[in-house]
């Protein structure tokens, strides 16, 4: 039995340092992982090509891109539709031979 229990606290030992060895590359890596953040977020991950459009000059253009077409007024699309009608009645009056 104490060859057991001498074993038991072996293993023991040896998963306690294995779990405290994971906990401290996990906060190594929550550290890493916001250092890398931080670099992205002020550009220096890469290094930057002058020849890219300034941020805001993108933002702009996105913003710009996302609004919304503007439509035809009513009366024209009413007059394309009474145009239409005509085309479809005119043919349906005279139908082909």
């Amino acid at each position: 039995q104490k060859a057991i229990v001498e074993a038991v606290e072996e293993r023991l030992s040896v998963a306690d340092a294995v779990a405290a060895e994971v906990e401290r590359q996990l906060r190594r890596a929550r550290t890493l992982r916001r250092s890398i953040l931080q670099r992205a977020f002020e550009g220096k991950l890469v290094a930057q090509d002058p020849d890219d459009e300034p941020a805001a000059d993108l933002l702009a253009r996105i913003h710009a891109e996302k609004q919304p077409q503007p439509t035809k007024p009513r009366r024209a699309q009413a007059r394309q539709t009474e145009i239409a009608f005509e085309i479809v009645s005119a043919a349906d009056a005279h139908p082909p031979r």
